[in-house]
């Protein structure tokens, strides 16, 4: 049983959500709790349609079909992972995901945040950002970090000397707790 009363998970549909998703249920944490899997999305060309004077009910017509369409995918999501039948809350919230995130783990009951990381570094996280740095930054809550295996990860172990190295490549992570 999870020491936690709730769990937020969210998801981008790559592999790290999906190691987050599997990690949550495999250390029990997702056990007899309120499990909210999000979703956050920025609907493409918003701003055009409100520059060219598009009238609102048109563009909340638009944002609903990009949430829409974001919900059947975090179904197919789950379901892929074998987790459709969970009965777990799903949540599609416009915004970028390091604001959606936080802002929706302060009003949610979660007390536990699991997030899946690409573990990006130098000049690849300089361009894309890291959101699980973000909202670590941001604190308020535990937080789970699921990095992606290590190079090799059930292979026979490497000398000393690379494994040193390699760790050294790693990228740190630090560990946030309210």
């Amino acid at each position: 049983m999870s020491p936690y009363a709730g769990v937020m998970i969210p998801v981008d549909f790559s592999d790290a959500s999906a190691r987050a998703l599997r990690s949550a249920v495999s250390l029990g944490v997702a056990d007899d709790v309120q499990v909210t899997v999000v979703h956050a999305f920025e609907a493409l060309g918003k701003p055009k349609l409100s520059a060219f004077g598009m009238p609102r009910e048109h563009i909340d017509g638009y944002v609903e079909s990009w949430r829409s369409s974001f919900a059947e995918e975090i179904e197919a999501f789950l379901d892929a992972g074998g987790l459709a039948g969970q009965d777990w809350s799903r949540r599609v919230v416009e915004g970028s995901p390091d604001e959606v995130i936080v802002r929706l783990a302060a009003r949610m009951p979660s007390e536990l945040l699991v997030m899946g990381t690409h573990a990006r570094t130098g000049i690849r996280k300089a361009f894309m950002g890291s959101v699980t740095e973000k909202v670590l930054a941001a604190g308020g809550m535990d937080i789970l970090v699921v990095p992606p295996p290590c190079p090799g990860a059930g292979q026979q172990a490497p000398p000393l000397s690379r494994a040193r190295d390699r760790r050294a490549e790693r990228p740190a992570f630090r560990v946030v707790t309210a």
